[in-house]
């Protein structure tokens, strides 16, 4: 679980026009996972859901554009700022 409520992440979702689920489907954009995400994460990456950990969620909720964003347009910045944490992450492995 990530350190935000719950209810409170999915206002603050629900604020700019994103549609909430409250259960895992292959119509997500991208799930936000926390450390010990279990089961929910791993039908995530089987789906082949963007998956946020609690770091990229708030950087995507402190974007200013979040708020004219659409549902597409922010599973492209979601699936963005992944590719982009991936990337750097393989990087520092890299040079440790």
């Amino acid at each position: 679980s990530i350190s935000l409520p719950r209810a409170q992440a999915q206002n603050l979702l629900r604020r700019p026009g994103a549609k909430v689920l409250t259960s895992i489907a292959k119509e997500a954009n991208f799930v936000i996972a926390g450390e010990d995400a279990g089961q929910k994460l791993a039908k995530a990456q089987a789906l082949g859901l963007g998956i946020l950990n609690e770091e990229q969620f708030n950087v995507l909720l402190k974007e200013e554009t979040l708020k004219n964003l659409a549902e597409k347009e922010i599973a492209q910045k979601a699936k963005f700022l992944n590719e982009i944490f991936e990337l750097n992450n393989s990087k520092s492995s890299l040079f440790s």
